[in-house]
């Protein structure tokens, strides 16, 4: 009886709760969180008086995936194509060192 479950249509919502001090705490991707956190600092709905938001732990962390269907009936002819150009152009970006300058230039904000 100690914790509640307060589900919210999505990000901005639960974020908003937890300004207001509606909700004591919130969890979801890091990356998530911040970037919703700078739109609601651009539209002015940070207020002074909100409840401050302290990041706190991490508990888990998750790999992306892209998902292709197999049963497309050949409707998508370049689907290998895109495939290889997609990892390749990721594969790219990490030796390059700019997927992590990407991510601390999110972080950063």
């Amino acid at each position: 009886g100690k914790i509640i479950r307060d589900q919210a249509p999505g990000n901005r919502s639960s974020l908003l709760k937890l300004l207001l001090g509606r909700i004591d705490c919130y969890l979801n991707d890091r990356l998530s969180i911040l970037w919703e956190i700078e739109r609601i600092k651009a539209e002015g709905l940070y207020a002074s008086d909100s409840q401050a938001i302290r990041e706190v732990m991490s508990l888990k962390q998750e790999a992306a995936y892209l998902a292709l269907t197999n049963r497309d009936l050949g409707q998508y002819p370049y689907k290998s194509d895109f495939l290889k150009k997609f990892n390749a152009q990721l594969n790219d970006m990490k030796r390059s060192g700019e997927m992590r300058a990407i991510i601390e230039n999110v972080l950063s904000k």
